[in-house]
């Protein structure tokens, strides 16, 4: 049901890249990424990028580690965040 834009598109944001990574990979606006991901969401009945990155480890469309080690270090970076903010 994807197209294939959509397909590869579907694959960096399951691999955790962000709206402004894969327009520049892409060479396509920002806002374009937007259109593609609203058309991804609604075609697979899904609401938000999260349930994209389940989907993709779910079926083995990602690297399930890549992912992880992604999860992990934007928990570290929030956690020394706050850590930062609760000494000043």
């Amino acid at each position: 049901l994807l197209t294939k834009r959509e397909l590869q598109i579907f694959t960096q944001l399951a691999s955790g890249q962000s709206v402004a990574q894969i327009a520049d990979s892409m060479f396509i606006s920002q806002k374009t990424v937007h259109a593609h991901r609203s058309n991804i969401l609604g075609k697979l009945t899904l609401s938000k990028t999260s349930e994209i990155i389940h989907l993709a480890i779910r079926y083995g469309m990602v690297d399930q580690t890549a992912v992880f080690l992604l999860i992990h270090l934007i928990f570290v970076f929030f956690y020394f965040s706050f850590l930062c903010f609760l000494h000043v």
